[in-house]
């Protein structure tokens, strides 16, 4: 599912995860089946748009508390989604050239090879058919094997849950959402009642269920874990790790470093682009309630500025040499661009992986 636009752009053009520098559209007409999605006035206020045109006319009010007018017949405060629905949305795929030229220029290196994990928090991931983890951003020559409670299976998965009514959850474009049927796919899944099973993937997943029983199927890889809940879980990281698999890096670190780290645990990446020392970031809060981000990176941070969808700079942040704590709303986006350059070599002690 797509937003319409009359400028000209067919509708698989405007998607549905937001980027710097956003192209500003003229018009959008809306079409019943975009006010299921979640997130549309937040998406609505990123494209900037002159008008917004629908059957009703009012204002529709988003779960992070974006409002947008919208010009139609009447004035309604109109709440979405107005039907709850699964909207298959994969995370972002980080683009490996903007991050090797990032490590080329943060990072000392000698000739060689090595692997990157591209996520920025702790990755459990199998690697030559063995269960392995790799620390956030970690570069090195091969992942460390360790036993996690991640199985990865192909195809489809059938299972005896014992839960007659769960709660399921499911990420959505830029939230999660839960109902008690399942009609549409996502790319994650967490049923909920005496504990949770998790199911992630990088491609859409369908979910059948009977009392005590569920199948999944994907046309991709699929994980699997048992917990407490999605949170705990932590399933939107698990997808966004299958959406992003380890880098090949035509260089080699002198020691094992760790590129970036990025807290808490419900702050995803949206966006990473760079180019001569500025690098721009996007990040969605996946909560109820507003976080402090912080993104820790192996270099320095000169200065740092929230941007607005044309690029253009908004408020500025205040960097602490390698640390930058970034405001987040509930269920917010926020994109920062920033100047960085190397650390001084001592300082690169404390991104050493053991």
């Amino acid at each position: 599912m797509n937003l319409t636009a009359d400028d000209g752009l067919r509708r698989a053009h405007i998607e549905l995860t937001p980027k710097v520098p956003q192209e500003r559209i003229s018009v959008v007409e809306l079409k019943d089946e975009d006010l299921n999605v979640e997130q549309l006035p937040l998406l609505l206020t990123h494209l900037s748009p002159a008008e917004v045109r629908w059957e009703k006319g009012g204002e529709l009010i988003g779960p992070d508390g974006s409002k947008v007018k919208v010009v139609g017949k009447g004035n309604y405060s109109i709440r979405t989604p107005i039907y709850k629905s699964q909207i298959p949305w994969i995370p972002h795929s980080i683009h490996r050239e903007y991050i090797r030229a990032l490590i080329l220029d943060l990072l000392p290196c000698r000739e060689g090879s090595a692997l990157l994990n591209p996520s920025p928090w702790r990755r459990r991931w199998i690697f030559d058919k063995e269960k392995v983890v790799m620390e956030s951003g970690e570069i090195n020559l091969r992942p460390k094997r360790a036993d996690h409670d991640i199985e990865f299976r192909e195809g489809t998965i059938e299972l005896e849950t014992h839960f007659y009514n769960p709660l399921v959850y499911y990420q959505n474009p830029l939230y999660v959402n839960w109902d008690t049927e399942i009609k549409g796919s996502s790319v994650w899944f967490s049923l909920e009642l005496d504990g949770a099973y998790g199911f992630a993937s990088s491609k859409p997943i369908t979910l059948k269920l009977e009392p005590g029983f569920a199948r999944v199927q994907s046309l991709g890889q699929i994980a699997s874990l048992r917990g407490v809940n999605w949170s705990e879980m932590k399933l939107h990281r698990l997808s966004f790790d299958m959406s992003n698999p380890l880098i090949e890096l035509e260089c080699a670190p002198l020691v094992p470093l760790s590129l970036y780290r990025l807290e808490p645990s419900t702050i995803l990446p949206l966006q990473l682009h760079y180019e001569k020392e500025e690098l721009t970031l996007g990040f969605l809060n996946l909560s109820e309630t507003p976080v402090m981000g912080r993104l820790i990176l192996a270099g320095r941070i000169l200065e740092a500025w929230t941007v607005r969808p044309d690029g253009s700079k908004m408020d500025q942040l205040f960097p602490e040499l390698d640390t930058l704590r970034i405001p987040m709303r509930r269920w917010g986006v926020v994109f920062v661009k920033m100047k960085v350059r190397k650390l001084l070599s001592p300082l690169l002690k404390k991104y050493q992986v053991t």
